[in-house]
């Protein structure tokens, strides 16, 4: 099936909205989420514990963001389908390259969804604990600071 440039889909998933879009040669699938003041690639503490490392995505999350021309307000978290190994038309359409089904990357961007909202709440229980782990250890730097000039 040929698609245009555009939006797919739309659709609630525990809650929240889900998109696909098709972009030039591929689908790209997005999931609304409360972390507004996340990036995907955003390091809390490091890799390991970033939005990109530990929500299952496609690919890997490759978007965070409003979607203006669709929603304002709205922060998504999204992926696409133009990875090695996916066929994306025009582009690349090697033998072995998987064509991917709506209803497939539909099925995808569901799994997304319940991943995001299990990031998004070890997020919350967390993000206090570390924001006062980063404010005793900047005390503890000003301390040795203090100590150093006292000790001269």
């Amino acid at each position: 099936m040929e698609y245009k440039d555009g939006l797919i889909k739309e659709w609630k998933h525990k809650g929240r909205k889900c998109v696909i879009l098709w972009v030039r040669d591929h689908f790209c699938a997005y999931v609304e989420t409360k972390l507004k003041d996340v990036d995907y690639s955003q390091e809390f503490g490091s890799y390991e514990t970033s939005p990109e490392s530990n929500i299952d995505a496609h690919g890997g999350l490759t978007f965070s963001g409003e979607l203006k021309d669709l929603d304002d307000g709205v922060y998504y978290f999204g992926c696409d389908y133009a990875h090695a190994g996916d066929y994306c038309e025009g582009l690349w359409e090697k033998e072995g390259t998987y064509k991917w089904t709506l209803k497939e990357v539909e099925e995808e961007t569901n799994k997304m969804c319940g991943s995001i909202i299990s990031y998004e709440k070890t997020y919350q229980k967390y993000k206090e604990a570390f924001e006062r782990f980063e404010k005793e250890v900047k005390g503890i730097s000003q301390d040795n600071a203090e100590a150093k000039e006292e000790d001269k």
